[in-house]
């Protein structure tokens, strides 16, 4: 499994109509095999809402975002949405892989019991 961290700067004055975007994206995320892990809300930046998203692996992704920009039916919402403007200024994003069990159980990064003295922090 891979992780997709994506966070949506809004252009000045457009954040309300950008989160009421991004509630009508929901149905299209479903319906193009991205599942939706949580949504966040920096909170030192009110207004950039940051959705964090599961694939199996990069194919996966790639695919899911390719079927999604090219949805005829998400492409006149969007165009719907930006009438009176674009609404993102920047989407960024970055990807990981799951190292949570590695960490996690100390299989891979057993530093204290290795007698390093070193710390896994």
């Amino acid at each position: 499994m891979i992780y997709e961290i994506r966070e949506y700067v809004p252009n000045p004055g457009k954040a309300e109509s950008l989160l009421a975007r991004l509630v009508q994206a929901q149905r299209f995320f479903e319906r193009h095999g991205m599942e939706v892990v949580v949504v966040l809300e920096p909170t030192d930046m009110r207004d950039h809402p940051t959705y964090v998203l599961r694939f199996q692996d990069g194919e996966a992704r790639r695919l899911a975002w390719q079927r999604f920009s090219s949805d005829s039916e998400w492409r006149s919402l969007k165009a719907a949405s930006e009438v009176n403007g674009v609404l993102l200024k920047e989407v960024k994003s970055r990807c990981f892989d799951d190292i949570s069990m590695r960490v996690l159980s100390g299989t891979r990064y057993a530093f204290a019991s290795a007698g390093t003295g070193a710390s896994a922090g």
